[in-house]
Parts: structure tokens; C-alpha cells; sequence
């Protein structure tokens, strides 16, 4: 990484392939800034306890803590209007309840609607799986924000979509999430999310 890095930025998950085009590595390519990648299951658990190497801090690139600037404005596309954006922020709070510490339009995303970010400092969603795998009890309430990116056009069409049809409306908010959560290894139990795809699905009409 370049000398003027501060601090060493990992994450964690299975294979390559699903961290190079994931949302939490917009900001960092963006800034040009080096991410560590980890696959196996106990480089987390490394990380978390070594927290520190040559002076650098460790710090998990998914942390909602991360404040690099704003790398949205390299999207082409416009955003919503401030009022807008900050109507569907509350909107979506409303709508996913306690599922979600709180909502806000996001400054590291540039092609990627939503994102969601890990609260908890000391429990990613890779040491959750870790505890659990060795049968240790784990808190079932994730910490979790999530920021959407208001120049995407699915959530400018949310935007309007909740004033015209609530009930489709909602269905696509969860499933917006759902899909953050998937992405940032945060997703456990995809049952409600398949049902909830084929009545997406249904509302489609065909011409």
C-alpha cells in the first residue's frame, strides 16, 4: 500500500470473486487505497485480536466508522434532491424497523444502490460465524446501518414508488436490504427473501 496509508483496511468472505465487485471496496478503489482480502475463517479472528501491525491499526473495511470523503460525486448521474433523500432515508427506517440501526445517503458508494456497514467494533458478521461454528452463544441482534446511494436509479425509482404503490414499495425496501445484507456476510436465513422475490416477481406485468 502507498506510504500515506494510515491504516491497514481488510475484509473477509469465502472466495476472491465476491469481494472485488462487492459495494464495500467502492470507496477504497475510488481513493485508490489498498484492501487486504482474508478467506479463511480464522484470519478474522487474527485480526480482530492482533488489531495492530508495524503501527498501522487493522480496521475491517465493512466499519461504518470509515470516513474517507465523498467518492458518490464520481457517479455520472444526478442524485435526489436533498428533501427527497432524506424522505426515503426516514421512510425506509419506518419500514424496516429495528432490522436496521439507521439509514442515511451514503458517500462510498458509486455504482452500488445500498450498502450495509457493520456497527458492532468487535463482532463481524465473519467472527459471528465463527462463534457460532464453536458452539458459543451470540447476540441474534446485529448492529448494522445502511446507506444508500441516491444517484442509483432503483433508488430513485423507490423514491417514487412508495408515494404510488406502498404495498410493491415495501417488498422492493426489503429486498434492497436483504441484498445489502447478503453482500456484507450478514444474511443467515434466506427463506423470507425467496418468498418475498417470487411476490416481486408476481407484481411484474407482462405486456
Amino acid at each position: 500500500m502507498k506510504e500515506d496509508q494510515k491504516e491497514i483496511y481488510y475484509l473477509h468472505a469465502p472466495t476472491r470473486e465476491s469481494l472485488e465487485n462487492g459495494p464495500q471496496v467502492e470507496l477504497f478503489k475510488a481513493q485508490d487505497l489498498e484492501v487486504l482480502f482474508l478467506y479463511e475463517p480464522i484470519d478474522e479472528f487474527v485480526m480482530s485480536n492482533l488489531r495492530e501491525f508495524e503501527g498501522k491499526k487493522l480496521v475491517p473495511a465493512d466499519s461504518a466508522e470509515i470516513k474517507l470523503g465523498d467518492v458518490s460525486k464520481e457517479s455520472k448521474e444526478k442524485p435526489l434532491k436533498k428533501e427527497a433523500a432524506d424522505k426515503l432515508c426516514e421512510w425506509l427506517k419506518e419500514i424496516l424497523g429495528e432490522g436496521v440501526n439507521e439509514v442515511s445517503v451514503s458517500k462510498r458508494l458509486v455504482g452500488s444502490p445500498a450498502i450495509a456497514l457493520n456497527v458492532d467494533k468487535f463482532m463481524t458478521p465473519g467472527m459471528r460465524r465463527i462463534m457460532k461454528a464453536m458452539k458459543q452463544e451470540v447476540d441474534t441482534n446485529q448492529s448494522v446501518n445502511l446507506e444508500i446511494n441516491t444517484r442509483h436509479g432503483l433508488i430513485k425509482n423507490l423514491s417514487e414508488l412508495k408515494d404510488k404503490d406502498s404495498e410493491l414499495a415495501k417488498l422492493v425496501a426489503e429486498q434492497l436490504f436483504d441484498n445489502a445484507l447478503i453482500a456484507a456476510g450478514f444474511l443467515n436465513d434466506p427463506r423470507a427473501m425467496v418468498s418475498r422475490v417470487y411476490k416481486i416477481l408476481e407484481r411484474i406485468s407482462v405486456p
